[in-house]
């Protein structure tokens, strides 16, 4: 085994579960950091024990966390956004500074971050790794988290593997479609959570598109979903048949699509390169470019509060192929929010988002 001062390796020779269990019985302490083309994870070490996590998944960012658990509404976290932008302050201080969310309440959103960061880890079968040992100084923003043992994580990931496997028998993929059952013979909703969910199902979605609406990280969304389908509160969607992915939201007849934009060129060629090439010279190449397109939607979009609406009748849009991410931010364009408001609390990446909303705009669907 190299000296443990900077240790690199590729997944498919050393899966990150056994990893852990390495590190925890060496009581490390330093950051372990990993890559899997452009999503990338990252656990701060104490000892043996996860003490920070980091993710580029914005399903796993704090705030979605508390959306999706029901303690903090969309509204609120603008409003915290907006504090955070004119203090510096890290968003779950500012959440507790302002009465919005109970310490407590941050606190298990943190802690919550690290074991699902590490867990999901563990079932990547591809990626690299690099671990650097080093003392580590966790940004919490004064709220002490418990650590959470190397190998719990591990022996964790262990059981959520066999969670898996037995609810992708019923819910094989995010293209699966479900709707709740009639009132009179659904059985009763457990708490906010399940209730929200039936009220969302009242009409068929696909299981991509109900974690958009939930803000819901994907093994809880799944297990949840799975539990509700056990008890017949909600049934597989059968009347359009294993349907595919819908396609993209076709343009209007009056809309004319916008030329590529040089920096838009840029992103597809450097993510067209990823795929044939994932070095990190890759992946550099492609966060060049998405920052300088990100830079660019930034300054045509979200200069001006502006406040977008819909071309359509939200029911006649419901009726169309949309994809998830799209139908998500058209129910969002109703007039009452700002631009900018509906992109951040987005439980996708800004970039994604704003791309998307570049598209729609485009094609006649949105008007600014």
């Amino acid at each position: 085994m190299p000296p443990m001062a900077e240790l690199r390796g590729d997944l498919s020779f050393m899966p990150c579960a056994d990893l852990f269990r390495y590190l925890g019985n060496r009581a490390f302490s330093g950051k372990v950091s990993v890559r899997r083309g452009e999503r990338e994870k990252d656990l701060l070490i104490q000892e043996g024990k996860a003490v920070q996590a980091g993710s580029s998944d914005p399903r796993e960012y704090v705030g979605q966390i508390l959306i999706s658990g029901g303690h903090l509404d969309e509204d609120a976290f603008e409003r915290a956004y907006q504090t955070q932008l004119s203090t510096l302050e890290p968003l779950g201080k500012v959440l507790v500074s302002s009465g919005g969310v109970p310490e407590e309440l941050v606190r298990q959103a943190l802690e919550f971050k690290i074991r699902e960061t590490g867990i999901d880890l563990c079932s990547w079968t591809e990626g690299v790794f690099q671990v650097n040992r080093g003392p580590v100084r966790p940004d919490a923003a004064g709220i002490t988290v418990r650590p959470v043992a190397l190998a719990m994580i591990a022996d964790a990931a262990d059981e959520r593997r066999k969670a898996w496997e037995t609810i992708r028998k019923r819910l094989p993929s995010g293209e699966t479609r479900l709707v709740a059952v009639s009132r009179d013979e659904a059985p009763r909703a457990k708490g906010a959570a399940e209730a929200k969910i039936l009220s969302l199902l009242s009409e068929p979605r696909s299981v991509d598109e109900l974690g958009l609406f939930l803000h819901a990280t994907e093994f809880q969304l799944y297990a949840k979903l799975h539990g509700l389908l056990g008890r017949g509160a909600i049934r597989l969607e059968t009347s359009r048949g294993a349907a595919a992915a819908p396609p993209p939201l076709p343009p209007r007849k009056d809309s004319a699509r916008s030329s590529t934009t040089s920096p838009a060129r840029a992103v597809a060629l450097a993510r067209e390169a990823l795929q044939a090439d994932a070095s990190s010279e890759a992946v550099a190449a492609l966060r060049k470019a998405e920052a300088a397109l990100l830079a660019a939607l930034r300054a045509e979009l979200l200069t001006k509060p502006v406040k977008p609406t819909l071309a359509e009748d939200l029911g006649e849009l419901r009726d169309l192929p949309l994809t998830p991410p799209a139908r998500y931010l058209l129910t969002r364009m109703d007039g009452s929010r700002e631009l900018g408001a509906i992109v951040r609390v987005a439980p996708m990446r800004e970039l994604d988002a704003l791309e998307l909303v570049k598209r729609l705009m485009g094609d006649g669907w949105i008007r600014l």
